[in-house]
């Protein structure tokens, strides 16, 4: 062999190493088949479940649920007030069909609705408002009766009278019927189940409120015992006597007055003056009685709301025991609207007008200059035996007025103060150390029955001598 074929062997041999030259005689490499793909692996099928509150309150987070894997529904998160969740059921009308938090299946988009049991609150108390001691002949009266707790279940409630023939009693609405005084009736409210009832019995009576006019229109008067001068714009109607114990039982049925027995003989207890009455009783009486005779209440009291506002008193169902007998600032704020039609107490300045009796040059309200006289129009220390005694029993003043001297003292509107040097139709200061109080008492000496004796107390004072007399605004 010689060195060329050497050679070209050797080379022939590097490039089969560095695969440069195919080996002639090597079968090509098959390629390797490709794998045969294998199916989609599979997505389980889920559904939602929403929940519907049904009349709740609340929201809940709607649920997944994998198709064929049963899992506990959500807890219950709606509340609905005065009622308690029984379960879900698949219409909102539907009945209970999954008990709260029970194992459920979905087999596909489904809403349950919250189903609900109304809560059972049994009556705990029931009560009429403002129960009167007496009921005009003639009259109808509305009462209104308080359903304790108010969220109650059942609130219907029942009315009956004790006699059809004194008074019927629809709804609250109670008529006489009788033409009789002094016949007794008594009217009943019942829960429907009968378990709570609350009641009052009153007697029929005549309302004999005589009011007369004072032509005070364009009249100017003196005072007091100096030179300050008012005039009046216009009229006013005054009681011809003082309010008497009958006439208040109109409008509470508890009678404050510590004279409530043992008149003189002769007497009639019911008509002798009320007393122990404080300036905040008055003026509530005033707008009680104008509510129950069809006028427009005069005063005006705004109290707390509770939520940091202020609502004004419900006068038509105020208690007597709801009115203050201590000094309340809302109280001592009320507002008069002299432009009304209701009952009102008198201005210190109509008071002693209608004290005057139309009369010049006279000390004493009854009329008088000789306090040894006094006696004939008026019951005070002297002769009163240290009581009260039915008014009307001494002379009238010159307007026909009874008792404008003594008895009880009588509450006027103003706050305590000096008198202006002029002034037309005053209402007294804006503010002041009490409410005026004038007319001397059963209790006082003679001297206190001038027609300018005058005096204060706080509006939440009363005592055995302190009365009212009602006054109205003419139109």
């Amino acid at each position: 062999m010689n060195k060329f074929h050497k050679l070209a062997m050797l080379l022939a041999s590097v490039a089969l190493v560095l695969g440069l030259v195919a080996c002639p005689n090597k079968p090509e490499p098959k390629p390797e088949p490709e794998p045969t793909p294998g199916p989609e692996p599979s997505t389980p099928t889920t559904y939602t479940v929403t929940f519907n509150s049904n009349g709740g309150t609340g929201e809940m987070t709607p649920q997944i649920f994998t198709e064929g894997e049963p899992q506990n529904l959500l807890p219950n998160v709606f509340s609905r007030t005065d009622h308690t969740f029984s379960g879900w059921a698949t219409s909102a009308d539907g009945t209970v069909e999954y008990n709260d938090q029970a194992s459920f299946t979905a087999t596909s988009n489904i809403t349950l609705y919250a189903v609900w049991e109304k809560t059972t609150i049994s009556v705990k108390s029931v009560s009429i408002k403002s129960k009167p001691g007496v009921i005009n002949l003639g009259s109808t009266r509305q009462f209104q009766v308080d359903v304790q707790p108010s969220n109650a279940t059942n609130k219907i409630v029942t009315w009956s009278t004790s006699d059809p023939s004194i008074a019927t009693v629809t709804d609250g609405l109670v008529e006489i019927k009788t033409t009789q005084k002094d016949q007794s009736c008594t009217i009943t409210v019942t829960t429907e189940d009968g378990n709570k009832t609350d009641s009052f019995t009153f007697k029929t009576y005549e309302h004999d409120l005589k009011m007369t006019e004072i032509q005070s229109g364009g009249k100017t008067f003196n005072i007091g015992t100096g030179t300050n001068t008012v005039t009046f714009t216009k009229n006013f109607w005054i009681s011809d006597h003082e309010l008497t114990q009958i006439e208040w039982l109109e409008v509470f049925d508890t009678n404050p007055s510590y004279f409530s027995s043992n008149p003189t003989e002769g007497e009639i207890q019911e008509l002798r003056p009320v007393e122990n009455v404080n300036w905040y009783m008055a003026i509530a009486y005033c707008n009680k009685l104008s509510l129950i005779d069809g006028y427009e209440p005069c005063y005006s009291v705004q109290v707390d709301d509770g939520k940091g506002g202020k609502v004004e008193v419900d006068w038509a169902n105020l208690e007597y025991t709801d009115i203050p007998t201590s000094p309340n600032t809302s109280w001592n704020n009320a507002t008069c609207d002299f432009s009304k039609t209701g009952y009102r107490l008198p201005t210190e300045a109509e008071w002693e007008y209608a004290a005057r009796g139309g009369l010049t040059g006279y000390v004493y309200a009854a009329g008088t200059t000789i306090e040894t006289e006094v006696g004939k129009y008026a019951w005070y220390n002297g002769n009163s035996n240290d009581k009260t005694h039915e008014v009307k029993k001494k002379l009238p003043n010159g307007y026909e007025l009874y008792d404008m001297s003594g008895n009880v003292l009588e509450w006027c509107w103003d706050w305590y103060g000096s008198y202006d040097a002029t002034a037309s139709d005053p209402t007294g200061p804006a503010s002041g150390p009490g409410r005026v109080y004038r007319g001397g008492s059963w209790y006082g000496i003679a001297a206190f029955c001038r027609a300018s004796s005058r005096d204060y107390i706080s509006s939440a004072g009363y005592g055995h001598d302190t009365g009212l007399r009602l006054v109205r605004s003419a139109q």
